[in-house]
């Protein structure tokens, strides 16, 4: 009976709707724990130790004070500004009548994960820019919605990271000069590597957050690209333990084969992982060239991007243990 009268339809409308499902709380809780206080900082530092200097504390720094200008007036370091997110969040928990997400998906794209997830209902949101310009992550307030929205999450919950892949892939590294010696951090003179630049520093601390709140996390990628070589995700994803697994789209019903490193902190992730199917595809996303170059077919890798509604149903049974 549950079933019939869960509007599946018309919640996965709401969950792109993330500014409408936010109460903006104090920026400062009065009353905390300070046991969870102590360990939240002694946390927080040890990341800060051993996470590089040369760029951790400018870029994190930055990206706070645009969302929260209240702590450039406050001059409050960085730690601190961690520390008060996660209390933040984990006082909203506490009040009475408050639904917390189980899940939330950034970058969603088309969200096919959550409208799963919503189908075995569970609370959730789903992010992009793609939706409306308030869910930019590139912009102050729609960097502030995502914090906001991660801050939501139930301790336990699940976060899903589809951070956008351009500017990573072998099939861009000649204009975009991503390489091991300038830690991929590639030409910043080029506006479609430095947003990616950015896009990596919020993955970063969105995943660094996520572990001080206990919610589980999985950051999605294709097989070749650098994005987790890249400073200071590469930390966060060390300090955090974050697993690496190998699946393949293909296995799940896709179109094209399509390799992708899965990186997770919960290990009932691992059931995702994949061997390459050994059946023969119509599609062949990207075409290597002689002179170590590729071409893509730029039509069906966007459409590569929409995951198979299998391997999204496949998510959503792991969500639904966790």
């Amino acid at each position: 009976m549950r079933e019939k009268t869960w509007d599946v339809e018309g919640r996965f409308a709401v969950s792109l709707e993330a500014e409408k499902l936010i109460e903006y709380m104090p920026g400062v809780p009065l009353h905390f724990d300070q046991d969870a206080f102590f360990v939240d900082l002694a946390e927080t530092r040890g990341f800060l130790a051993m996470a590089p200097k040369w760029c951790t504390p400018t870029l994190w720094t930055g990206l706070l004070h645009e969302a929260f200008p209240e702590f450039v007036a406050a001059e409050v370091p960085l730690e601190s500004m961690i520390v008060l997110l996660v209390m933040r969040a984990r006082l909203a928990a506490t009040q009475a009548n408050r639904v917390m997400l189980d899940f939330v998906e950034f970058w969603a794209g088309s969200g096919i994960s959550t409208m799963e997830c919503i189908r075995r209902m569970m609370h959730c949101c789903r992010l992009d820019r793609k939706y409306s310009n308030s869910q930019n992550c590139s912009t102050s307030n729609g960097l502030r919605l995502w914090l906001d929205v991660l801050c939501c999450i139930r301790q336990g919950g699940s976060v899903w990271f589809g951070t956008q892949c351009s500017s990573f892939l072998n099939l861009t590294r000649f204009h975009s000069k991503r390489r091991h010696d300038n830690g991929y951090v590639g030409d910043e003179g080029r506006t479609f590597v430095k947003e990616g630049n950015r896009q990596m520093a919020v993955t970063s601390l969105l995943v660094l957050l996520a572990h001080l709140l206990g919610v589980h996390f999985v950051l999605e990628q294709p097989l070749q690209s650098v994005l987790p070589l890249i400073e200071p995700l590469r930390s966060a994803l060390d300090f955090t333990r974050a697993t690496r697994a190998t699946t393949w789209l293909g296995a799940f019903g896709g179109t094209s084969p399509k390799p992708l490193q899965i990186w997770y902190s919960c290990g009932k992730f691992k059931s995702l992982a994949r061997p390459r199917p050994l059946s023969d595809f119509p599609t062949k996303l990207v075409i290597q060239l002689g002179d170590k170059r590729f071409r893509g077919h730029r039509r069906m890798l966007k459409e590569s991007e929409v995951y198979p509604q299998e391997f999204a149903a496949a998510v959503a049974s792991i969500l639904a243990q966790t």
